[in-house]
């Protein structure tokens, strides 16, 4: 058996784990990830690949939780595709710098429009009908430009790859992995199979990312 001594193992291999791997080793941690299926699997490489900055959550007329906690996102992002930041995702392929919202005479789409413009970090730009889009040149209504990158998700899975070759580690899917716990249930190591050999991992925390996986993962 093969024995590894880290301070955080993160189960879940999708762009919450990737980012969360990356954040802590940049903070001097050992950290590794480890996934039972292939990176980015579900939800990640499925998604459309917005960086939303709370848009979405802001078009009731008022500014939510959700919409408050992801302002800052599309500027950390920006960054980190520039390679100004860590991790450097200047190899990602973006597919487009900003999204376009169509507004209409609605009430409601009116407030949504008016509370993104009061309190958004990344505001929505009203576009000349000569600059609009082809598809919305002829629509009622104002088009906004909004600097919400959109990325491809099979190339930021790939980035992400290339940089952690060496900390991401691929479970057995059929055996899966077992926590150790102490006398006060706190989890102290974790056992897998990866590339047919048995590994013990002594830790100091564990950072579930896994999504749907995460319950039957805390049952152990």
């Amino acid at each position: 058996m093969l024995i590894m001594d880290v301070d955080v193992v993160i189960v879940g291999g999708g762009i919450a784990g990737l980012w969360t791997l990356s954040q802590l080793r940049k903070e001097g941690l050992r950290a590794i990830l480890v996934e039972n299926r292939a990176l980015g699997t579900g939800q990640t490489v499925s998604s459309q690949g917005i960086i939303h900055g709370g848009l979405k959550y802001s078009l009731k007329g008022i500014l939510s939780a959700s919409a408050d906690e992801i302002r800052e996102m599309p500027g950390i992002w920006r960054d980190c595709l520039a390679g100004q930041r860590k991790p450097n995702l200047s190899r990602v392929t973006v597919r487009s710098h900003s999204c376009y919202l169509w507004q209409t005479s609605a009430i409601s789409s009116q407030a949504g429009m008016l509370a993104a413009q009061l309190s958004l970090r990344v505001k929505p730009e009203v576009i000349p009908p000569h600059q609009r889009p082809e598809l919305l040149r002829e629509a009622n209504g104002n088009i906004y430009r909004l600097g919400e990158q959109v990325l491809s998700p099979t190339s930021l899975v790939d980035c992400f790859r290339q940089q952690f070759a060496d900390l991401l580690f691929q479970i057995d899917e059929q055996q899966g992995l077992q926590f150790e716990n102490n006398s006060e249930k706190q989890v102290t190591a974790v056992r897998l199979v990866h590339k047919g050999r048995d590994l013990l991992v002594n830790c100091k925390a564990v950072v579930l990312t896994a999504g749907a996986g995460n319950q039957e993962l805390t049952q152990q």
